[in-house]
């Protein structure tokens, strides 16, 4: 999504889920207002986010992040053993709401 985001200036909205930081360099190249949503327990991924902010900032970049709270990564997808219908629920709502927002 975050490499989508960066290659097609069309784009109005667009949710990253729990996806690693795209090249930083880059983000400037970014029209879409960003929701960008990670699992708080996602310690790998989530490591890049102060930088990926600070790099939205300086690029002028709408955005948000959200950091769902007591899930991993893939807490989304309901195929697997790390789903959790709670936060994937509020998590979609969410989404639905940016959306709704932005386009």
């Amino acid at each position: 999504t975050w490499d989508t985001a960066i290659a097609e200036p069309r784009l109005k909205a667009a949710v990253p889920f729990y996806g690693r930081a795209p090249e930083l360099a880059n983000l400037a190249d970014i029209q879409a207002a960003i929701l960008a949503v990670y699992a708080e327990q996602d310690s790998r991924i989530n490591a890049g986010i102060p930088a990926l902010e600070e790099a939205l900032d300086a690029a002028g970049v709408t955005y948000q992040v959200n950091i769902y709270p007591g899930v991993n990564h893939a807490f989304h997808n309901d195929t697997g053993n790390r789903y959790v219908e709670a936060q994937a629920t509020q998590a979609w709502q969410d989404t639905l709401a940016w959306f709704g927002t932005y386009l």
